[in-house]
């Protein structure tokens, strides 16, 4: 490149006519040459191609001719053995059923080919006879070939058939004979693949030798094991030959069974190694492969001339190319190089330096052009060096406010994107960057529905705002943050103040921290109104129901129990025994009553213990406790409540634990804790239990240390029917349910939110969405 640069123009022009003229003179002789060669080669593929299609119709041919005499010979025999053994039965000889199974067990004994056998349907299509007996009397009209049997009753038959097991159809042939005394179709079937042995080679051999393509082109036959069938040279087995340059060539045949392919041949009776083009084709019947052939050279003979001809065009023209050449750069140089001299004056400073103009060319045209050039440059070089220091001044100036206000931008804590009236991405600040791991240089120009999917359903507000030139909010808008969690956040959306649509800036805020804030001041008002009102219910309650557990039990013990003497007394002075009243309170089952009044007693005195749990700000009993021995503890406590394994069948329950090794002893009160998880396992069972049949009814319970916090984490997770963002708001709200009227209190996720947060200083989360289960964040401190 550096000699071509160097160069005269005298000699760049002579090199860049003869480089034009010889990429031109390639380029259309390489068009015209593959074009020929492709048009030759087309052609040679499709009589290549013919003939093996000749000698595969050829070979066809004969087998047919083969199979079918060879299945009419056998199926003729057989006829003349049945026909034999139907005159004995009418002799008296044998009996006519002793015939017929002669007959079957002779047909059955013969095989044809190697999987081939014979069968006798009647004229409905009933089988009669066939090797398979669970078959055999079965109707197979059903099939196409057996409708052909019926009807023809005798001759040949060609058809497509699968075996049980098989994956592929396969060609298969029949000759049928009728014996109309007992109705038989007699069937001699087989595959035709089976019979290649019967067909004569020495039929069609002479005219495959005798078809040729060129002057030694020539067609062949060989078997997928490489064993020569027809070949004008070769015989005996060649899997493994090799062309001269190492590649075997009829293995390549055999692994493709059809197509084109290139490789060097040298015949025993050459002395050179030729190029040779072969079209292969795949008999499946026999497994032989049609190859018809000829030499690369033969058929592309027309292109050694044409190349030859190239060659003497192009030197022709490139000697006329030099001569015009030289001529042309003479004419160019010499002024040219006068208008060097002048420049070099110029660059020297001296711009009174000018050129004659007394050509009327485009030389002349361009001497009086350097003139006007060279005043103009003399006018113009004062004012230049002072409109440079302006310029730099200015732009220093405005590189160091557009760094400010990058600043500013990227130090906002909110998102600010701005767009255009197109909706294409102009802003893109750090903050926004971070949140979506989408960087400026990757979202400007971009649209902003595809680089943050979110702002979608906002579009048409986007627009409103453009349209209107007024500020709009959005608030409480959901939003994926980069770590894949949803948040809320406040969108304001200013349109660009100005004479044209400019677009608008987005400002969005996160305030989920914020919203949660406020949840939990909500639930905690919540919680502080109700506990005097709980405590206060309690201890109202509690006395009577002492008293009716105690009475409960005494009468009970009174009318059922015989041993005790006050009793024995007291019925024999009424005029009775124990027994007669014993047998009278089983009959009435007054016994059974009296417990379920103690069973609702009971649950009533749970549900005050709840209440009073609510009230009570705090305990004494704390303790530290292995995680997950009290998690399993409560398994256990599960596993055998009354509720649980009577109503939801809790063993059932698929139980997965995930607990973090290690991990430290957490300080709580052991009892309230497991009453805690024991309700959410109540909850969790019962969301299953009336969603059952979606899934398999399991519970996730997590075990871990809590990141950047002294503080335990338990999660307990199930795969129920979860729950809308109305009740996920609402569920920790004293008497708040979801169940039927008198199915629940609503008190248990409430005493349990408030002896994770009151009692012991944690936190209590719930995560769900419709369909996609329930999941119950706890977090105690590790210590008091």
């Amino acid at each position: 490149m550096t000699f071509f640069k160097n160069l005269s123009i005298k000699y760049k022009l002579f090199f860049a006519y003869a480089a034009v003229s010889l990429v031109v003179f390639s380029i259309s002789f390489a068009l015209l040459f593959f074009q020929v060669r492709n048009s030759i080669e087309s052609r040679i593929q499709e009589a290549l191609s013919k003939s093996n299609q000749a000698i595969t119709d050829l070979v066809e041919t004969a087998a047919t001719i083969s199979i079918k005499n060879h299945l009419q010979d056998i199926a003729e025999n057989n006829l003349k053995i049945i026909t034999h053994l139907f005159q004995s039965s009418l002799k008296g000889q044998i009996p006519v059923s002793q015939a017929k199974n002669k007959a079957e067990k002779i047909l059955l004994s013969q095989t044809i080919g190697k999987t081939g056998y014979i069968y006798c349907v009647d004229s409905l299509g009933t089988l009669q006879v066939h090797p398979q007996k669970r078959i055999q009397g079965k109707n197979i009209a059903v099939n196409t070939f057996i409708q052909d049997q019926t009807k023809k009753k005798s001759g040949y038959l060609e058809y497509h058939w699968k075996n049980p097991g098989e994956t592929t159809e396969r060609a298969k042939a029949l000759y049928m004979v009728y014996f109309e005394p007992w109705d038989w179709i007699v069937s001699v079937s087989s595959y035709r693949a089976e019979f290649a042995q019967l067909v004569s080679i020495e039929d069609f051999k002479d005219k495959v030798l005798d078809r040729t393509f060129g002057k030694t082109g020539y067609s062949f036959i060989f078997d997928i094991q490489g064993n020569m069938v027809i070949h004008p040279e070769l015989s005996g087995n060649f899997f493994d030959l090799r062309q001269t340059r190492g590649k075997r060539i009829l293995q390549e045949m055999i692994d493709k069974k059809h197509g084109y392919l290139t490789y060097f041949w040298k015949n025993p009776s050459e002395a050179l190694a030729r190029e040779k083009f072969v079209a292969f084709d795949h008999i499946p019947d026999f497994d032989w492969i049609i190859a018809s052939s000829s030499y690369t050279a033969e058929v592309f003979s027309p292109l050694s001339e044409m190349r030859a001809t190239f060659l003497i065009i192009f030197a022709l023209t490139l000697s006329f190319i030099g001569c015009v050449s030289m001529i042309l750069s003479d004419s160019i140089t010499q002024p040219l190089t006068a208008f060097i001299k002048r420049f070099e004056k110029g660059a020297e400073g001296d711009l009174t330096s000018k050129m004659k103009t007394v050509r009327q060319d485009e030389i002349g045209q361009l001497s009086g052009s350097f003139n006007l050039f060279m005043d103009r440059i003399k006018a113009y070089q004062n004012g230049i060096s002072l409109e440079i220091k302006t310029r730099k001044k200015t732009e220093k100036q405005l590189q160091t406010l557009r760094n400010d206000l990058a600043d500013i931008i990227d130090s906002m804590p909110s998102m600010l994107i701005g767009v255009d009236k197109k909706m294409q991405v102009t802003l893109w600040n750090k903050k926004t960057a971070n949140q979506t791991g989408i960087s400026m240089e990757k979202a400007r120009g971009n649209f902003i529905q595809d680089m943050m999917p979110e702002i979608t359903k906002q579009i048409p507000t986007i627009k409103t705002s453009l349209e209107s030139k007024k500020i709009k909010h959005v608030l409480k808008h959901p939003f994926v943050s980069g770590t894949k969690e949803t948040v809320y956040v406040d969108m304001t959306i200013y349109p660009l103040a100005g004479p044209q649509d400019r677009g608008a800036v987005i400002r969005i805020d996160d305030i989920t921290q914020k919203l949660q804030m406020e949840e939990m001041l909500i639930q905690t008002k919540k919680m502080l109104s109700v506990g005097g009102l709980a405590a206060g219910m309690a201890h109202e309650i509690n006395n009577p129901m002492a008293g009716v557990i105690q009475n409960s039990n005494l009468l009970l013990n009174r009318l059922t129990c015989s041993d005790i003497p006050a009793n024995i007394s007291a019925a024999k002075e009424a005029g009775t025994t124990m027994t007669g009243i014993s047998h009278y309170m089983e009959t009435r089952s007054i016994p059974k009553i009296i417990s379920s009044v103690i069973e609702s007693s009971r649950r009533m005195a749970e549900i005050v213990d709840n209440m009073l749990s609510f009230a009570r700000q705090g305990s004494d009993s704390f303790s530290t406790h292995d995680p997950a021995m009290l998690v399993d503890k409560i398994l256990e406590i599960a596993a055998t409540d009354y509720d649980l394994k009577k109503s939801y069948d809790f063993k059932s329950i698929v139980i997965e634990k995930e607990y973090e090794p290690d991990l430290p002893l957490v300080a709580c009160e052991s009892s309230k804790i497991q009453q805690v998880l024991l309700n959410i396992l109540n909850n969790g069972a019962q969301a299953m239990f009336h969603s059952s049949g979606r899934l398999k009814s399991k519970f996730i319970l997590r075990l871990s240390r809590e990141k950047n916090q002294p503080m335990l984490r338990m999660e307990i997770e199930d795969n129920g029917p979860g729950m809308d963002e109305a009740v996920r708001k609402r569920i920790f709200e004293p008497f708040f349910t979801t169940k039927p009227v008198g199915v629940g209190t609503g008190l248990r996720l409430s005493v349990s939110y408030f002896i994770i947060t009151e009692n012991h200083k944690g936190t209590m989360n719930v995560v769900s969405q419709p369909g996609k289960g329930t999941r119950f964040i706890i977090c105690l401190p590790l210590s008091r």
